[in-house]
């Protein structure tokens, strides 16, 4: 069940992007999802190990890669 989100959803479960992420069964890790809302992220996620419980963030891959624009200019004027 989730416990928090940033945006209001009904579904109280995780994308089907994040699930398949999550069933990997890895104790922590990261990738391309999509959230419930159809928006292209990266998640990355961290079991947490004495309560059984996950944690998940993730940022829009449109903001993302705005970030990057400016990095990758100086970068190439470097």
């Amino acid at each position: 069940a989730r416990v928090a989100r940033s945006r209001d959803n009904v579904v109280a479960r995780a994308s089907p992007t994040l699930q398949a992420l999550l069933d990997q069964g890895l104790a922590e890790g990261m990738g391309q999802t999509q959230t419930l809302e159809g928006v292209p992220s990266y998640t990355g996620y961290k079991r947490l190990q004495d309560s059984g419980w996950s944690v998940a963030v993730g940022i829009s891959a449109p903001e993302a890669h705005r970030a990057m624009y400016p990095l990758i200019g100086a970068v190439a004027v470097g």
